[in-house]
């Protein structure tokens, strides 16, 4: 059960990282998605940075049984935003290739500075089993949220969910 925690934590942070998406106006505070802003690129990479910053911070509170469960609850909201802030980027499409390479730039530093976060955090977890227990159902489920809302290489809008 801990090696699939661990799993799903650096199957996160490689996603994320590879996705090239990320947090919206300067004014807000990271992960807060609620105000409908003219959408660019650019909101939307800072809102990602944003968000998986939250997600660090809340794996990195989870010390012990309380603030695991305390963590695990927060998740769902989390993965909530995840889905929105994908959302958007599916409706922009896809950057063009000077803006992508614009964007790596900016945000390239800070989402890397999150994925050694959630590693870090994700070690740490692999040494607490109590922890990596507790919250492992709900990473599942906010991995599954995370793979859902990036948006696909080569779409130039939203997606259509079809029945399979």
């Amino acid at each position: 059960m801990r090696n699939r925690t661990i799993a799903v934590l650096m199957a996160i942070a490689l996603l994320v990282t590879g996705s090239g998406r990320t947090r919206a106006d300067e004014k807000d505070k990271p992960g807060d998605t609620s105000k409908p802003a003219a959408d660019s690129h650019d909101a939307v990479m800072k809102d990602m940075v944003g968000l998986l910053n939250d997600f660090a911070k809340l794996l990195e509170n989870a010390t012990d049984k309380a603030s695991a469960e305390k963590s695990r609850d927060a998740l769902k909201p989390l993965g909530d935003k995840f889905t929105k802030v994908g959302e958007r980027a599916k409706k922009l499409g896809e950057p063009g290739k000077d803006q992508e390479e614009a964007l790596k730039k900016k945000y390239m530093p800070e989402m890397e500075k999150a994925q050694k976060r959630l590693n870090e955090a994700a070690q740490k977890m692999s040494k607490n089993p109590e922890v990596a227990l507790i919250l492992a159902p709900a990473l599942q489920d906010f991995a599954k949220k995370m793979v859902e809302a990036m948006p696909r290489p080569g779409k130039k809008g939203p997606e259509k969910k079809t029945d399979s």
